[in-house]
């Protein structure tokens, strides 16, 4: 009994030890759950990584788009600012607008007096395949709300079906943008970009197309301002021409830097030129239209005033090559003169002034020619030589080349500038 009871105890004792060394069974499914859930937390952080990179990616799209935006807009306005020619100038900057755009047609339309349609008046296109204008003629009866909200200066962007006619579908547009454009106060005409599809516009290609408006609006304004000037300036020509032209026994004229005739009046062709026309004399000087010879360039070289013209030779030339001496002389002093003329039976009291323009350098101005007129005194000659012998003993007339027959009296008078 106790050998049993021994043995007994011994097994005990090794079934004891046993479990103290013996592993846990392995849990399969907590291996598994743990895995999932690892991998779950390492998606999740890959797609916040994908949505900040797509992100980044979309932010870089549009400032390229932003990018690609400002520079059309830089180009458009140098196009405006240094054009010269206002269909061109406006021509190319409608290209570069499309260009910088996802609209593949741009038109600049003009309103009529009283704002109910507007007609085309420049047009472009992204691609030549389409041939002829879309649409000529904007009519705005049958978009009401589109009046009210381009007289209120806001834009109009429409696509698709909300399109109110068929107009634009017949000609397969899919969405517009217009911009009203204001000269002053008055709605002028509107910028209307379309698409042949439907577009996504870059997040400030709206703005754009509102600045490009507001610039075509100040150009427009300059544009019609400049030609209300030259319609002022031919009406003014026309006025002055006639108005030259009438005042009896006055002759007037302008000349050139060389001399030549830019304008005269019927009485200087009555008084120099008779028989001659304004056609023959314009774009000549005086010995070409009386000898058909050149002019004679005089050596003023030592002339610093009007007194050092009594020692002016003038042996050997005659009248015909020296009858713009006086011209030559203002152009010389640079400021304005008065002479007494002794030509044969005839006697002369001219009035000459020089016309400055700036220089190439525009730092200094140059001479660009003179204004004259003339006016026959032979009935008064014995009183007008006893004013030049006053004026001789005051040093403000001075005999020219020392003879009887041309004279210079000093003027306190201003010159002529032009910018």
């Amino acid at each position: 009994m106790k050998f049993f009871a021994v043995v007994d105890r011994g097994i005990n004792m090794l079934n004891i030890f046993s479990k103290k060394k013996k592993e846990p069974p392995l849990n399969h499914y907590k291996v598994i759950n743990d895995l999932q859930e690892a991998t779950r937390k390492a998606y999740n952080a890959y797609k916040e990584v994908d949505v900040k990179l797509k992100k980044i990616e979309r932010l870089y799209e549009d400032k390229i788009k932003d990018l690609r935006l400002f520079k059309g807009l830089s180009n458009i306005s140098l196009e405006l600012l240094s054009a010269n020619n206002f269909e061109k100038s406006v021509m190319r900057c409608l290209k570069i607008l499309t260009e910088v755009t996802k609209y593949g047609h741009c038109v600049l339309y003009v309103n009529n007096e009283d704002n109910t349609y507007a007609s085309i008046l420049f047009e472009h296109f992204k691609q030549t395949t389409t041939e002829g204008t879309i649409l000529s003629c904007l009519d705005f009866n049958k978009y009401p709300n589109w009046t009210t909200k381009l007289e209120r200066r806001e834009v109009i962007c429409e696509e698709g079906v909300t399109l109110l006619n068929k107009d634009f579908k017949d000609h397969g547009l899919e969405q517009i943008c217009i911009a009203p454009i204001f000269v002053g106060k008055k709605w002028w005409g509107c910028l209307l970009l379309s698409s042949f599809k439907k577009i996504c516009p870059a997040p400030n290609e709206t703005e754009v197309i509102i600045t490009v408006s507001n610039m075509f609006s100040e150009t427009i304004r300059r544009h019609n301002l400049l030609k209300e000037t030259e319609c002022v300036q031919n009406r003014f020509h026309d006025f002055s021409s006639y108005l030259l032209n009438n005042i009896n026994g006055i002759a007037f004229w302008m000349k050139d830097y060389q001399d030549r005739y830019l304008f005269l009046n019927d009485s200087l062709i009555n008084i120099l030129f008779p028989g001659k026309t304004k056609d023959e004399c314009i774009g000549k000087t005086d010995p070409e239209i009386l000898a058909g010879v050149s002019p004679f360039e005089l050596n003023l070289d030592n002339i610093s005033g009007p007194s050092d013209l009594v020692d002016l030779d003038l042996r050997g030339i005659d009248y015909e090559r020296i009858c713009n001496l006086t011209d030559q002389i203002t152009r010389h002093l640079g400021y304005p003169c008065k002479y007494f003329e002794l030509i044969d039976q005839y006697v002369f009291e001219v009035w000459k002034t020089p016309i400055f323009r700036n220089s190439s350098q525009g730092t200094q101005f140059c001479c660009a020619g003179t204004v004259g007129a003339l006016k026959n005194v032979t009935t008064q000659k014995e009183e007008k030589l006893e004013f030049i012998k006053t004026l001789q003993e005051k040093n403000k007339s001075f005999p020219i080349n020392g003879t009887n027959n041309y004279y210079i009296v000093i003027e306190d008078s201003s010159s002529i500038f032009f910018d």
